[in-house]
């Protein structure tokens, strides 16, 4: 699915969440909004699940709604 970047703030400060997914701690560094190939803009965070290094080095990209922010 290709999507297409309309912004992305990187956090000076990074916030703490939980992911509703598995309830793995989480680093947020940052957000971006993006367009989806059907013209829906979504919000989604940035992160790194904590104790969790991903093979290509990259963040993870999650919905907003899929993060509690502490």
């Amino acid at each position: 699915m290709e999507q297409t970047v309309l912004s992305q703030t990187d956090y000076t400060e990074t916030k703490t969440g939980i992911s509703n997914f598995g309830g793995d701690p989480v680093t947020i560094i940052g957000e971006r909004l993006v367009r989806l190939p059907n013209d829906v803009e979504v919000e989604q965070y940035l992160y790194h699940i904590v104790g969790h290094t991903p093979e290509n080095g990259q963040p993870f990209v999650g919905l907003k709604a899929n993060i509690i922010v502490d």
